[in-house]
């Protein structure tokens, strides 16, 4: 699927250890524009230490892309998956792709054939 305008991009910030099941999930139920990512920082605000130092926090993000006709659902999919309406469940939102770019992946054959 190429992706650009007509696709959402739905992106879940949460804690270690939630993003990969939730890739696998959503791979095994068809979905293959799915990403993870790792980060780590602080922010304005944020927990600090005893000497007054900004906590790090770390997280998970996962983006999925998805025509925007099934979005809806795969949104409230994500949802209930990512145990959001529990406590620690994470932060989730939508936003149109306006535009984006092709990856294209060798073939896998042609990668062990290499010397």
């Amino acid at each position: 699927m190429k992706a650009g305008a007509g696709h959402k991009a739905i992106v879940l910030n949460t804690f270690p250890g939630k993003g990969m099941p939730l890739v696998e999930s959503l791979f095994s139920r068809g979905l293959k524009m799915v990403d993870l990512q790792h980060a780590r920082g602080s922010f304005p605000g944020g927990p600090v230490d005893r000497k007054g130092d900004p906590v790090q926090t770390e997280i998970e993000i996962v983006t999925c892309v998805v025509e925007e006709s099934v979005s809806g659902g795969i949104f409230s999919l994500i949802h209930e998956l990512a145990g959001l309406d529990k406590q620690c469940g994470g932060f989730m939102y939508m936003r149109t792709l306006n535009a984006s770019t092709t990856l294209n992946l060798p073939d896998k054959s042609a990668i062990e054939s290499r010397p």
